[in-house]
């Protein structure tokens, strides 16, 4: 009977706190704007803020994750808080036809808790932050994987281009063409370099793409301009190989993972039946143990 008195004295209090918020936010906040539009941008302003957090900004960096992870932040966030609204109402529903379920109510709290949007808790990743940082290592590894590619295709343009150097705006602007995941970090490139601003493109690239390669290739197409186109290719050359090495090594490194499953696996299940035996031989030890 507690449990129903309990569970009835949150959801009035929950719907109490969104009824007032929803009414100060709508009626007495913005009393005084005259435009309908403008009462609509403030609203969406408001709740622009409520739903983020100027704080995701160091996390992700500290973090070392892509900053451009803010906007999957937001996506998130406005997905969670329709959930649980949805889940009050249901609880509300469940209220007036007196089908009250306190667990439910502390699972859904429970919930709400451990889905927070905070990449750690201490020195341990939240369930949130495993979710990107697991998205942050495939955008990176497909990002790896087109720049491995674009080093090739930057070859053979400086290659045919031997005889008559071309700029590097001049490059980048064909390789934005056939880019995908790299491609915001080319276009940044390409708009800072038009303007003079290398340090600037130089920075901006590697804050797109921040992988070892991606930095390493940022530092060489910088320079491009100022070596032979020969020399362009000596250190893509070298980029190349370092990138096939790395590849190879990851290879090696999924293959013996693999493998040590599956030589886990037979172990395991070898163990499990030696345990059954020594089981039933303690079993029959005991049960000829009275007889004697």
């Amino acid at each position: 009977m507690i449990y129903k008195y309990l569970y009835s004295i949150f959801a009035i209090l929950i719907f109490t706190i969104l009824m007032y918020e929803g009414i100060k936010l709508i009626f007495f906040q913005n009393i005084y704007v005259k435009s309908g539009r403008f009462l609509i941008a403030k609203i969406n302003l408001g709740l622009q803020k409520k739903l983020y957090d100027k704080d995701i900004n160091h996390e992700l960096h500290d973090a070392g994750l892509k900053m451009s992870f803010n906007k999957w932040y937001k996506s998130y966030q406005k997905s969670r808080y329709l959930i649980f609204f949805i889940f009050f109402i249901y609880l509300i529903i469940k209220l007036i036809l007196n089908k009250t379920n306190f667990n439910l109510l502390i699972i859904g709290i429970l919930l709400y808790v451990l889905s927070t949007p905070r990449l750690k808790i201490g020195k341990h990743w939240t369930p949130f932050g495993h979710i990107l940082k697991q998205i942050d290592l495939e955008v990176k590894n497909k990002q790896d994987t087109e720049l491995a590619s674009i080093i090739i295709q930057i070859q053979n343009i400086a290659i045919s281009q031997k005889d008559e150097p071309t700029t590097l705006s001049y490059i980048l602007t064909r390789i934005i063409r056939f880019s995908k995941y790299t491609k915001n970090g080319f276009i940044k490139m390409v708009s800072y370099i038009d303007q003079n601003n290398v340090n600037e493109a130089k920075l901006v690239f590697i804050e797109e793409i921040d992988t070892t390669l991606g930095r390493d290739l940022a530092y060489v197409l910088i320079e491009l301009d100022n070596i032979s186109p020969s020399e362009v290719v000596k250190q893509l050359k070298v980029l190349e190989e370092r990138v096939r090495s790395e590849t190879l090594t990851n290879k090696n490194k999924k293959e013996e993972f693999y493998s040590n499953i599956l030589y886990i696996i037979p172990t395991a299940l070898c163990f499990l039946i030696l345990m059954n035996f020594l089981k039933i031989i303690l079993t029959l030890v005991m049960n000829l143990v009275p007889l004697q």
